[in-house]
């Protein structure tokens, strides 16, 4: 079987439809959406619905979170804040309800899929490195657990020293942004598990980040959040 797991689209159109027209062409049987469809870029809606269309596999990230529970966003910077406050009064109350009713996670054939860390999404910590990620192998009992949250793609195993993904060692795999890259590759990022030739690959797309930055910018989002577009940070 062939899995495309996607994360952290953003409200980031362009991206999300560049990617979603790849994965037609790689043979995958299904798409696994790992949260975060908003906040921070320009269409929200579309996205959600986009996704909706796509695929029943899909877990809550915090800034979906964060649309029907506001308060969350507290936690944010205030650019993260302005992002969610608009973000809110442009999606409709059935999107906001789709958000709302997301699972937390998703398990199936022995992987976990969760956008933060394993065992831990209601608070939404971040993973950066194998050190981190060690004190997250106890929390999940499946071989693999696919993550988004912090934007970088990377692959963590619960022994490196001999770790063998065709073999029966653990593995929690960052499969990156879709729709705001943080590694300073401005490209997109998914990846595609095959389960029976044991292989993960992280794809990396080019798409039209001038057309998101100015629809950012029209919309009165935070110019930041345009210009870090173009750097992939």
């Amino acid at each position: 079987m062939r899995i495309a797991i996607i994360s952290d689209i953003h409200g980031n159109r362009e991206a999300l439809d560049t990617a979603l027209e790849d994965i037609t062409h790689r043979g995958v049987d299904s798409v696994v959406c790992l949260g975060d469809i908003v906040g921070y870029g320009p269409d929200p809606g579309y996205c959600i619905e986009r996704v909706r269309d796509e695929t029943s596999n899909v877990v809550l990230g915090n800034h979906d979170e964060a649309v029907f529970w506001p308060q969350k966003s507290m936690d944010f910077n205030h650019v993260a804040r302005a992002a969610v406050q608009w973000t809110i009064r442009n999606l409709n109350e059935d999107q906001t309800t789709y958000l709302k009713n997301l699972p937390r996670s998703l398990s199936m054939q022995d992987i976990l899929f969760v956008h933060s860390a394993p065992g831990d999404a209601g608070r939404w910590p971040y993973i950066f490195s194998n050190f981190e990620a060690r004190m997250y192998f106890s929390k999940f009992k499946e071989r693999l657990a696919f993550v988004g949250h912090s934007h970088v793609p990377g692959i963590f195993a619960e022994e490196p020293s001999v770790a063998d993904f065709n073999g029966h060692d653990r593995f929690i795999i960052n499969v990156g942004s879709i729709g705001q890259p943080r590694d300073r590759d401005k490209r997109l990022s998914y990846g595609i598990l095959d389960t029976v030739a044991a292989t993960y690959e992280n794809i990396r797309l080019d798409y039209d980040v001038q057309t998101t930055a100015s629809k950012i910018l029209e919309n009165g989002l935070p110019a930041s959040l345009a210009e870090r577009l173009f750097v992939g940070r």
